[in-house]
């Protein structure tokens, strides 16, 4: 053999080696790791269902961000006006980290967008404030609100359970059929409300 076809056989070769952990790409098991960051900031588990989510959540909420409260260094903290809470203490605002930034008003990664409403399953933060959060599952947690009653989901496996549920309850919009689902985990007995306002 030459070395032009050793050397073609080794970049072959390594090139199946690099593909590996392409080829075994599992979406679930990409959520299932959490993102590396320090303690303070956002960081996402994965589930694996929307059930999981709604289990784990310690605070499921119809929110709206509306400002940054603060930038670091792996993300933001933004300000949320609670509209209605579905399980967990009520508060009226809460703190949320995101990861992602905000750049002369650009939105970059997964940071909510302002002004817009969202039904939210969260996460408390650990960092000693009562009113601190992150969303379970990065954008698995997340379900905006459109102003049809639609809930959009960055994440498949969200969005075809939210169609599910949906589908179940052929009477209501997604957005009113999801709350309903949201508060079979209230252990206060709280019933669903009649709409909510997009």
């Amino acid at each position: 053999m030459n070395k032009s076809t050793i050397f073609m056989i080794f970049l072959f070769i390594l090139f199946l080696l690099s593909t590996i952990p392409f080829t075994s790409y599992n979406h679930e098991k990409f959520y299932a790791h959490t993102t590396s960051v320090p303690s303070g900031e956002a960081a996402y588990i994965g589930f694996g269902s929307l059930k999981e989510i709604r289990q784990k959540s310690d605070l499921i909420i119809v929110g709206r961000p509306y400002a940054a409260a603060e930038q670091r260094k792996y993300g933001v903290i933004s300000n949320v006006q609670v509209i209605s809470t579905l399980k967990g203490n009520k508060l009226d605002e809460i703190k949320l980290y995101q990861i992602g930034s905000i750049q002369n008003r650009e939105i970059e990664g997964d940071v909510l967008e302002f002004g817009k409403n969202y039904l939210l399953f969260l996460l408390k933060e650990y960092d000693g404030q009562p009113d601190t959060f992150s969303i379970a599952g990065g954008i698995q947690g997340v379900l905006r609100i459109e102003p049809d009653g639609r809930l959009t989901s960055r994440h498949p496996l969200i969005r075809q359970e939210v169609q599910t549920i949906s589908f179940s309850k052929k009477e209501k919009r997604e957005v009113d059929a999801l709350i309903e689902f949201a508060l079979q985990s209230s252990e206060r007995g709280e019933q669903a409300p009649e709409t909510v306002q997009p």
